[in-house]
């Protein structure tokens, strides 16, 4: 992970992992849209989500995000700036939903602002379905306070930038 993704996350050394854990879900009744970390995160700290197998049930039960804003350039800090073409228009309405479909061998990987929800539906015949997560990011202990915010409730077990436990 340190090599892929060292141009795209914000460091003094190298980018650090900070948790690896499991999500295992066997069905979601409705959106719950959350964001992994805070706005002024950014890219300094990244979410990868990998199935650890195909599942059977690919209709729904994926991931939804929402698509906040169109064209422009995301920044390290999570800004987006926008080009003059379209710096005038206001955005209408509840952001476009879009849709990640989930494959063996396949991430996603996304840092702030990327509000996101498991998809309603459920395994096929009650099958579990089983994910992969690593957060990593920054080596740089000054941006840990809200990378930890998220963090600290996602996994009892999380690794600081400067690698203390």
């Amino acid at each position: 992970l340190p090599q892929r993704f060292s141009s795209v996350i914000p460091h003094t050394s190298a980018p650090r992992l900070y948790s690896a854990f499991f999500v295992v879900r066997s069905w979601c009744d409705k959106h719950n849209f959350h964001t992994d970390y805070m706005g002024m995160v950014g890219t300094h700290a990244l979410t990868l989500i990998t199935p650890l197998r195909d599942y059977r049930e690919t209709d729904t039960f994926q991931l939804t995000y929402k698509v906040a804003a169109q064209g422009g350039e995301v920044l390290p800090d999570g800004r987006i700036v926008l080009s003059t073409a379209n710096a005038d228009s206001k955005y209408r309405g509840a952001p476009a939903l879009k849709r990640y479909e989930y494959h063996r061998g396949k991430a996603i990987v996304f840092g702030s602002r990327f509000e996101h929800s498991t998809e309603p539906g459920s395994g096929y015949e009650g099958e579990l379905h089983a994910y992969l997560c690593f957060t990593f990011g920054t080596d740089d202990e000054a941006r840990w306070a809200d990378i930890a915010s998220t963090l600290d409730t996602q996994s009892r077990i999380v690794q600081h930038p400067d690698g203390e436990l």
